[in-house]
């Protein structure tokens, strides 16, 4: 999540994209990302089934789709432009070596040189049906404040009485 997150930084700066929480979700098979309220929350599914990172490439894709969402909730030609924006600049910083501030680098091991952001090869059931389509069986709801209920002050029968003597100089 950092190694994405350090990647984007400078692309959500250009474009005046703020960001509150970027969550993990885990594995499912109906979506890749989720943008809630414009941006407030992205969350990103970033394992296959079995636990294993998802490639790199794919997941910086999938943020890329879900920042656009912060400007164009909807799919059309502007979301779209955008998205295509974005990929082209996460790939322009690539190309100039920079994958973050500090000590980020392009995943490769010094040793060999091979190269260690995930399995490349995706299957299409790693997939999820829909790449960037949300769930409708899990709603995101913020946590808050449980609110206590006041016990009743009045008893329905025969007739009222009250359970407790209320303070005074309440009236």
């Amino acid at each position: 999540m950092r190694a994405i997150a350090a990647q984007v930084v400078p692309l959500m700066k250009s474009h005046g994209m703020g960001l509150n929480s970027f969550n993990e979700y885990e594995w499912n098979s109906e979506f890749a990302g989720r943008n809630w309220n414009g941006g407030e929350i992205i969350e990103l599914v970033l394992r296959k089934k079995d636990g294993r990172f998802l490639p790199m490439g794919y997941l910086l894709t999938v943020m890329a789709h879900e920042l656009a969402h912060i400007h164009h909730m909807n799919h059309g030609p502007k979301f779209q432009k955008l998205n295509l924006q974005l990929r082209k600049e996460i790939q322009q910083l690539q190309q100039k070596g920079y994958y973050g501030p500090g000590f980020w680098s392009s995943g490769q091991r010094l040793r060999d040189s091979a190269v260690l952001h995930g399995d490349a090869n995706l299957t299409a059931s790693e997939l999820p049906e829909y790449t960037w389509k949300g769930t409708r069986r899990r709603v995101y709801r913020p946590k808050s404040v449980t609110k206590r209920k006041a016990p009743p002050l009045l008893v329905m029968g025969r007739s009222f009485k009250l359970m407790a003597p209320l303070p005074s100089g309440m009236f």
